[in-house]
């Protein structure tokens, strides 16, 4: 079975957080601000912001 690093993280984490991660790690994003990301991905603030927060534990 041949996995990229984004199939095992949609695996692990589900697509949608994936995509965060994906974004950032992309675009070498070490400073961004949280209404960058909204824009970027087309989410609705809380909805990022929930993924943010499982993200960071």
């Amino acid at each position: 079975m041949d996995l990229d690093g984004q199939d095992v993280l949609e695996d692990v984490l589900g697509d949608r957080d994936a995509s965060v991660l994906h974004l950032i790690g992309a675009e070498s994003l070490a400073r961004f601000t949280f209404e960058g990301l909204k824009r970027r991905l087309g989410m609705h603030s809380e909805t990022l912001s929930r993924m943010l927060y499982r993200l960071e534990e």
